[in-house]
């Protein structure tokens, strides 16, 4: 939950019709899980995902990206 508050408050994600920037984060999390491009480390007793991790692959292309605007 703290990832998707984050991603609403930086303006990653925006209200679509009757569902919550919350629940559009989830979504968007979701599809990056079923891409494999997130994976997940943790479930809770529920069976919802608890934490994750980024791919090795797409970790290596943020941090090159990163590099190149001079992000930090």
């Amino acid at each position: 939950m703290r990832l998707l508050r984050l991603w609403v408050a930086d303006g990653f994600v925006k209200q679509h019709r009757e569902r919550t920037p919350e629940e559009v984060a989830e979504e968007y999390l979701m599809e990056l899980v079923h891409r494999s491009l997130v994976l997940v480390l943790e479930v809770d007793k529920l069976g919802k995902a608890k934490s994750f991790r980024v791919h090795n692959i797409l970790h290596d292309l943020i941090l090159s990206k990163m590099k190149e605007m001079s992000f930090c």
